[in-house]
């Protein structure tokens, strides 16, 4: 959860303080800031899931020399 929120960087509950990748013009209520977070957390984690699956079946059907079906 976002604690604190900055132009140039924001803070989760547990410490960890993380930069913005540019400064922010406008800088939005933690509230706002949390819902794009969430949502930009998701899309990078769907990806990250989809990206190993993708890898692991590739290998599984690479050892067993056979097609995979799900």
């Amino acid at each position: 959860m976002v604690v604190r929120l900055t132009e140039s960087k924001f803070e989760l509950e547990d410490g960890r303080i993380y930069p913005h990748l540019v400064v922010l013009d406008d800088v939005s209520t933690v509230e706002e800031f949390q819902s794009i977070y969430d949502h930009w957390f998701a899309v990078f984690n769907q990806e990250f899931i989809e990206s190993k699956v993708g890898r692991w079946l590739s290998a599984a059907t690479h050892v067993a020399g056979v097609g995979c079906r799900l």
